[in-house]
């Protein structure tokens, strides 16, 4: 590994070193009368440029999402290894000289202005190759017209919507170098958009990328420019027949701490942290403060409750909440990336918490989910007692919300979870799952559920004692008449 980051590393200084050398002569070419343009490259620039985008470039450093993307406006780092970032340094997202680094919520992507009409193809630069890094991501190469704004997908297919998923690393690359990854007749005034996105359960998504444009003053070429009906708004593919019911959407609470800047009821976020007891969660953990490069988000009222990337507390007589708001209706598998719940940060004076999930339906009702689904009981978790969280499932409902809670017994000092919830949404109107014992929620019902236990059967609900009851006397009848056929045989004996 530490061989081939110095491979990487090499080759990337060789990069820089070489349009370092050329630089001269790129800016005398760039920003001038139409004329050919020659292996036009962003790294230079994106590394060493002190605006975005430098007065000598075409290139600029952009994010968004579905086709409305904007300028980066905060630079990081030193001179030669500058990165971009959408509007603090602070933010994951983020531009460099060779690099994509996106998120869910607001897509990387390098910009190129055509100045020129002509015929533009790209490929990846000199020795370049194009791959992810730790995990897998996504890329799409588009075509933006600049008098209309719609779009034309150029990469990996011209003319279709789709995107090339891409898994592979730098010895093992997505896409060797020089693969042609277009050529199409632009006009100018258009722009190019190489954008890159997380894929599947990801949260941020890593491209190592260095494109180069070759762009020929060739104004007959635009007989062979894009039909106009070949253009169109932002588009996401069309699923497979046999996938249109199979798509599913993840998050993680941990990306949500760490990415959102403010924690309250306006946010249009899946994940938020709240206070409060007894069902009543309405009150949002306001304060944001950080633990090294971790954010944390604590009580308005003192410090407690909290909750961090990987953690959870309450305090006493208020509950620490991590709540997730379905932002689609389906089967919601729920899980934590923790795996088993154990104490965190234990302290002198830690008597442990007790733990559930609650389902609340769109009527202020609960339903539980955890550690028995339909009862209502919880999880203790103390310093010689953990718990498996597994994976459970329900339906929920676009709006509804799941609400992992940490209830502190006795003093709740040095009592904080171990815990990042991660719920995957698979969309489907198959409505099985949901849960049909609704009702208020009265921590006097609760009753603490070993862990041996949690795989019992459920107890019926109240509402179901008749059966009871009629089975109890089917059960009394049964017998008597066992006996009183057992007394005639006695008898006749």
């Amino acid at each position: 590994m530490l061989e081939n980051n110095k491979k990487r590393f090499g080759r990337r200084i060789l990069a820089l070193a070489l349009t370092f050398g050329i630089a001269g002569g790129v800016f005398a070419g760039f920003k001038a009368a139409a004329e050919n343009i020659s292996d036009d490259q962003p790294s230079w620039f994106f590394a060493n440029s002190e605006t975005n985008p430098h007065e000598a470039s075409f290139w600029t450093c952009v994010f968004g999402k579905d086709g409305s993307f904007s300028k980066m406006e905060a630079r990081e780092g030193d001179a030669g290894a500058y990165k971009w970032h959408p509007e603090n340094i602070s933010d994951k997202e983020y531009v460099g000289g060779y690099s994509l680094n996106s998120s869910v919520l607001k897509w990387a992507a390098m910009e190129y202005s055509v100045s020129v009409t002509g015929v533009a193809k790209s490929r990846p630069y000199g020795s370049s190759v194009i791959h992810a890094a730790g995990a897998s991501a996504e890329l799409i190469i588009v075509l933006k017209n600049g008098e209309t704004g719609n779009f034309y997908p150029l990469y990996p297919t011209a003319g279709k919507w789709e995107w090339k998923i891409l898994s592979g690393d730098y010895l093992n690359p997505d896409v060797a170098n020089e693969t042609e990854l277009f050529k199409t007749a632009v006009k100018a005034g258009d722009k190019i958009y190489y954008v890159a996105r997380p894929t599947g359960e990801n949260e941020i998504g890593y491209v190592d990328i260095t494109p180069t444009i070759d762009l020929t003053d060739d104004s007959p070429a635009l007989s062979d420019y894009p039909a106009n009906e070949g253009f169109s708004e932002w588009k996401e593919p069309e699923p497979l027949e046999e996938d249109k019911h199979e798509k599913v959407n993840s998050y993680i609470s941990s990306w949500y701490i760490n990415n959102i800047e403010t924690n309250t009821a306006d946010n249009d976020y899946p994940f938020s942290y709240r206070e409060g007891t007894d069902g009543k969660y309405d009150t949002f953990l306001v304060n944001r403060d950080f633990i090294g490069e971790n954010a944390v988000w604590k009580s308005g009222i003192g410090s407690a409750p909290w909750v961090g990337p990987w953690f959870a507390s309450g305090d006493s007589g208020r509950d620490g909440v991590i709540t997730f708001t379905a932002p689609e209706s389906g089967i919601a598998t729920v899980s934590s990336t923790t795996g088993t719940l154990v104490p965190e940060h234990i302290e002198d004076g830690a008597d442990g918490f007790k733990f559930l999930i609650v389902q609340e339906n769109d009527k202020g009702e609960f339903c539980p989910l955890y550690p028995t689904k339909g009862k209502w009981d919880c999880q203790e978790i103390t310093e010689t007692k953990s718990a498996d969280l597994g994976e459970l499932s329900t339906y929920i409902k676009a709006g509804e919300k799941i609400h992992f809670i940490v209830h502190s017994t006795g003093t709740p000092q040095g009592d904080v979870l171990k815990i990042d919830p991660s719920v995957s949404v698979t969309l489907t109107e198959d409505e099985e799952l949901y849960p049909t014992r609704f009702g208020s929620f009265d921590y006097a019902e609760i009753t603490v559920t070993e862990q041996d236990e949690l795989d019992k059967p459920l107890l019926p609900a109240t509402g179901d004692n008749n059966g009871i009851v009629f089975a109890l006397f089917a059960a009394v009848l049964s017998l008597a008449a066992m006996a009183f056929i057992n007394s005639i045989i006695r008898n006749k004996a």
